[in-house]
């Protein structure tokens, strides 16, 4: 197991796909950040679209290590967002 960080800053996004092995991650928006997650994650009965992130921050976990996570992007919209991402090897 590996542990990455990373922070994203206005515009940039994080892309994870199965390739990268990521069976996990955390996010947290710094103060008067704001951001999207889109994709095979559903937040309060939405999985469609994007959900707007606001504040606070959350941890995405895959059901085991052997099905990684995919399709997900996390889009910094203002601030910056720090997050950790947690890959199985």
């Amino acid at each position: 197991m590996q542990i990455h960080t990373r922070t994203l800053s206005t515009g940039q996004s994080l892309v994870i796909d199965t390739s990268m092995g990521v069976y996990g991650f955390s996010f947290n928006l710094n103060t008067s950040s704001s951001g999207t997650l889109l994709g095979d994650v559903i937040i309060n009965g939405v999985s469609s679209s994007a959900v707007t992130l606001a504040s606070g921050g959350a941890t995405i976990t895959a059901n085991t290590p052997t099905s990684p996570l995919t399709g997900i992007t996390l889009t910094c919209t203002g601030g910056t967002i720090d997050v950790i991402l947690t890959v199985f090897i």
